[in-house]
């Protein structure tokens, strides 16, 4: 095989190639369902987790179905899904017969418990959760007889976190950045790759949290973190619905703050429409006295002196604040003409 120019085209390809899989099981396991429908299922309306079907497990809707979910035929052992106990949890062979392990796994679910899909009495599939003594519950909550009315506690991420590093962990790999790569650069290409040491810190944009779906990314993200030795900081604007480790006074975002101006002088300013951010320039702000030299001050520091509209530009110099501009019909053209006069006077301070 030639070497490969296009890593987003590969990634692609591959992308295309699982999708197609998972559709085609996906309508293999819809055909399956409504055979084993017409055929009238169980024959009844409700079907136990104790009754297998009479076709046999494996050519059952649930059987369909959990291949769809984990985009391979036949399905791997139980214990290599998604769905399995993290750790603990009820023996594979006590498993009721009308049960199968998924190959997907609830973010909130606990490292004791399996997720796991049942063929129901009118031929369709259901998915539930097996919980270490054996008993299938059918709702997380809202029901007397769900997990958490069962527990007596809500399940969050935290709850389901293992969980999700197990499944991350199957992806990344120690070596999978160093394969790919490789399969997409040449030997010259690789020695101009920057050592991790170089990267001082990253950016990413994960999900709101306040959806399921989000909640669960965002988890995902964090794993793949950990698994690379990677501790990050999350904080985005809580009116936005985002992770937020952090106090009501933004004590958190202060200190991180702080942290980059002394670290990296004059390459951070405060942001002066959104409250505790930064905006990064390494060429403006290393270049630009005013904010160079504030910059290394703390974020109070910083916050007093963007507040008070004076910027220092050495011993005793410095520029006064904007003034209000009142309406008369021309406000466009005042502003304009008094903003070109105040960029004049900054230009002159700054030059002496």
């Amino acid at each position: 095989m030639g070497l490969q120019r296009a890593p987003d085209s590969q990634v692609a390809k591959e992308r295309r190639r699982v999708v197609k899989a998972r559709q085609v099981a996906r309508k293999m396991a819809a055909s399956a369902t409504m055979k084993f429908r017409r055929s009238g299922g169980y024959g009844k309306k409700f079907a136990s987790c104790w009754e297998p079907p009479s076709m046999g497990i494996e050519s059952s809707p649930a059987y369909r179905f959990v291949v769809s979910r984990c985009g391979i035929d036949p399905l791997p052992e139980p214990e290599d899904r998604d769905g399995a106990p993290v750790k603990g949890g009820l023996p594979f062979n006590q498993y009721p017969p009308n049960l199968l392990v998924d190959g997907q796994r609830a973010y909130w679910l606990p490292d004791d418990w399996a997720q796991v899909v049942k063929n129901t009495g009118p031929g369709g599939t259901y998915v539930g959760w097996l919980n270490p003594g054996g008993k299938f519950f059918y709702h997380r909550h809202g029901y007397p007889t769900a997990i958490e009315e069962s527990l007596g506690r809500v399940l969050t991420a935290v709850d389901g976190f293992n969980g999700i590093m197990r499944s991350v962990g199957k992806v990344v790999t120690e070596q999978g950045d160093k394969d790919f790569l490789e399969t997409c650069l040449t030997s010259k290409e690789r020695r101009n790759i920057v050592p991790v040491r170089k990267f001082h810190f990253a950016v990413i944009s994960a999900r709101r949290a306040t959806s399921p779906d989000g909640i669960h990314n965002i988890m995902v993200v964090e794993a793949h973190f950990r698994l690379k030795g990677v501790r990050p900081t999350w904080y985005v604007d809580e009116a936005r619905g985002a992770v937020a480790i952090r106090d009501s006074a933004g004590a958190k975002e202060k200190l991180n703050i702080s942290i980059l101006m002394k670290k990296w002088p004059g390459a951070f300013c405060l942001n002066g429409r959104r409250k505790h951010e930064v905006v990064l320039s390494w060429k403006r702000c290393k270049t630009d006295p005013c904010r160079a030299q504030s910059t290394t001050k703390t974020f109070e520091e910083h916050k007093c002196l963007k507040l008070s509209g004076a910027s220092k530009l050495g011993k005793g110099k410095s520029v006064k604040p904007i003034k209000h501009l009142k309406s008369n019909g021309h406000t466009g053209q005042m502003r304009q003409t008094h903003l070109k006069q105040r960029s004049l006077r900054c230009r002159a301070v700054v030059k002496r």
